[in-house]
């Protein structure tokens, strides 16, 4: 496979048929299968270090049937790529809460090595591999869990929520939705250095970057990312690259994230309506209202009625 030095598509879905139809592989395949993947889809597959939206759905297509990872080696895969890549498109950590939500929902599935699944029960494994998923997701420190995460958390809390779960779970809950509601989305202050270097991609490839911002980043990630960086460059220019204009940049950061941590009408509205939605409102939810109540700096008046009576 390495041989000249790359992966080709066709051998890449030689890998995959292989996985799948040898019914006893040794360890040392289970390595060089993650492994040659890995490198195929982050280092060889433009665009380099990033995971397209095209390329989330043809590893989605080639690892799942009928909807459903086939093999143990193709959830690592899975896993490993997120917790590499700079950045990936919602749908692939989606894909995997779905399989967690298959898995504990039916009682079978590939979400641990040994011991059975309970049906309808949270296990340590699958909240690790949750963890693993949404804290790997954003890549580079951007570690902002989406709402189309946040959504299928809440569905997965709602599918477990009158049984004996892992108690790592509700820690993990709480936290993840609160990262939602109060995180600055997407957005991490470069370092000096990292503003440099990106500045110089910038500019030796202006139009491969729009087009790549444009479709892995989102449109809002993409013009906050431009803004910002070009405004810390000018600033390091203006003033010879001096710690201290990057020190402004950085508390302008700072206070950026204070104005993210509140709890706006919008996420007011959202949060409520997914606590309401079946009726009723369960340990986990209380946990999330009280954690927002004690951490949120300013949260909008339409949620506390909600909170004075649960948290």
């Amino acid at each position: 496979m390495f041989q000249d030095g790359h992966i080709g598509e066709d051998e890449a879905e030689q890998l995959f048929y292989l996985d799948t139809s040898v019914e006893k592989v040794c360890p040392e395949w289970n390595m060089f299968f993650v492994e040659a993947l890995t490198d195929y889809l982050i280092e060889q597959v433009e665009p380099r270090g990033y995971i397209s939206v095209a390329n989330a759905s043809w590893l989605i297509d080639k690892i799942s049937e009928d909807g459903r990872i086939e093999t143990s080696t193709e959830l690592e895969l899975l896993v490993k790529i997120i917790e590499k890549s700079k950045m990936i498109p919602p749908v692939l950590s989606a894909y995997v809460i779905d399989q967690v939500k298959q898995a504990v929902a039916e009682g079978e599935g590939l979400t641990r090595a040994s011991a059975p699944l309970t049906p309808g029960v949270l296990g340590a494994p699958e909240v690790d591999l949750l963890r693993r998923t949404l804290y790997a997701a954003g890549g580079a420190g951007h570690t902002a869990v989406t709402k189309e995460e946040a959504d299928m958390l809440f569905d997965l809390n709602d599918a477990v929520k009158h049984e004996d779960n892992d108690p790592s779970w509700s820690d993990l809950f709480v936290k993840a939705i609160a990262n939602f509601l109060m995180a600055a989305h997407g957005y991490s202050i470069p370092s000096r250095d990292e503003a440099l270097r990106l500045e110089k991609w910038v500019e030796d490839r202006s139009e491969r970057a729009g087009g790549m911002t444009g479709e892995i980043l989102g449109g809002a990630f993409s013009s906050m990312l431009v803004e910002n960086l070009r405004g810390v460059w000018s600033d390091l220019k203006s003033k010879g690259l001096t710690e201290e204009a990057y020190g402004r940049r950085q508390r302008a950061h700072e206070a950026m994230i204070s104005v993210n941590e509140r709890i706006t009408v919008d996420e007011a509205i959202w949060l409520s309506e997914r606590i309401g939605r079946d009726g009723q409102c369960d340990a986990n939810e209380r946990a999330l209202l009280t954690f927002v109540k004690e951490e949120s700096p300013d949260i909008h008046p339409s949620l506390q009625p909600l909170i004075d009576k649960v948290a």
